[in-house]
């Protein structure tokens, strides 16, 4: 029986000044480097949105928040991902955890009220850049599946998720945005 590929994601909330609480989304670029051992290079649904990181648990990776941590850095660069993870540990939530027959995935969510770490963000080359998404708009997400695999969202006033991510952005604004 094959090992069960694992995954970690992490969405963060922060406030935005005139805006209001926002999801930090990644858009997918056109894309992936990733894929090039594969003899690809094209990223599925290109223009669609996903957590602010998000990557395959790997070996060596010591657990779940050392995986997170790893993919951090390589999606957001180390500046970011050190505040994030590091400086705030404590305050890191498991919002979501599937276990699932091929795959295992956890998303962790985090609340920054101070939106000053995003001029610390540096995107890796597979990124199509970052949306900030108002709570209010969640509910208007659109499922990734429904767009073409190959050509993808088009459309970048339009934000597209799979399902699973959608629903951990939802229990971040949920579980994280503090009350009052």
């Amino acid at each position: 029986m094959a090992e069960k590929k694992r995954s970690v994601g992490l969405v963060v909330l922060t406030k935005v000044p005139e805006v209001g609480v926002v999801a930090v989304l990644q858009r997918r670029g056109k894309f992936n480097p990733e894929k090039l051992a594969d003899g690809k290079i094209k990223e599925s649904y290109p223009g669609g949105c996903q957590v602010t990181c998000h990557g395959r648990v790997e070996l060596g990776d010591d657990d779940e928040e050392a995986a997170l941590l790893r993919e951090a850095q390589e999606e957001l660069g180390l500046e970011a991902a050190h505040k994030l993870l590091v400086q705030n540990r404590g305050r890191l939530v498991k919002l979501v955890e599937h276990r699932g027959d091929t795959e295992d995935a956890t998303t962790f969510g985090i609340f920054m009220p101070d939106p000053d770490f995003l001029k610390l963000i540096h995107l890796g080359p597979s990124s199509g850049g970052l949306e900030l998404l108002p709570g209010s708009e969640v509910g208007n997400i659109c499922h990734l599946r429904d767009f073409d695999k190959s050509t993808g969202v088009t459309d970048l006033d339009v934000i597209a998720m799979y399902y699973d991510e959608r629903g951990a952005v939802r229990l971040a604004f949920d579980k994280l945005v503090p009350k009052g």
